[in-house]
């Protein structure tokens, strides 16, 4: 059975755009496994047959991160759909929901400040996932977002289920 919009996540905006040419399928899992939809379309650059860099930051998936190499299987009839990790890319994620959409622009401009990469889930939502470098500019970032979310600006989670803290 095809994939659909219906049943798929979508990214508009992949972080790096430029550097992808493919475009895989991830399981939803973790808390996410119980949404309607059960897909997340992830960006990537193909680099062999079955080899993929990840060039987009998930929204829904967790265990993935920027930059990571996967491999790819056909499950269920779905083809390109993301079965392995085969190496770790040193960055940390992070989704943020912020309470008020007037405050995107500060909260991107001092993201970005602080070292993160970031990526709108559309131009209309108040959801961002971000990407920081591990060690100490995870730290930093994760004290700030932990600040804001007691300001009640956002709440945050790591997009982490499986990995260390690092």
């Amino acid at each position: 059975m095809p994939l659909t919009e219906d049943d798929t996540i979508q990214h508009f905006f992949p972080v790096w755009r430029e550097r992808s040419n493919f475009i895989l399928v991830a399981r939803l899992n973790g808390p996410t496994a119980t949404l309607e939809r059960k897909w997340e379309q992830i960006w990537a650059r193909q680099i062999e047959e079955n080899l993929f860099e990840i060039c987009c930051i998930p929204f829904f998936v967790y265990d993935l991160a920027l930059g990571d190499l996967v491999t790819t299987a056909s499950i269920n009839g779905k083809n390109y759909v993301i079965d392995d990790r085969l190496k770790e890319s040193n960055l940390k994620i992070f989704r943020i929901w912020l309470a008020d959409a007037a405050q995107l622009p500060d909260i991107i401009l001092e993201l970005k400040r602080l070292g993160a990469i970031v990526e709108m889930r559309g131009s209309d939502s108040r959801l961002l996932a971000i990407a920081v470098e591990a060690g100490e500019t995870t730290d930093n970032l994760r004290n700030v977002l932990s600040e804001w979310e007691a300001s009640t600006l956002l709440t945050f989670e790591d997009g982490t289920i499986c990995r260390g803290d690092s």
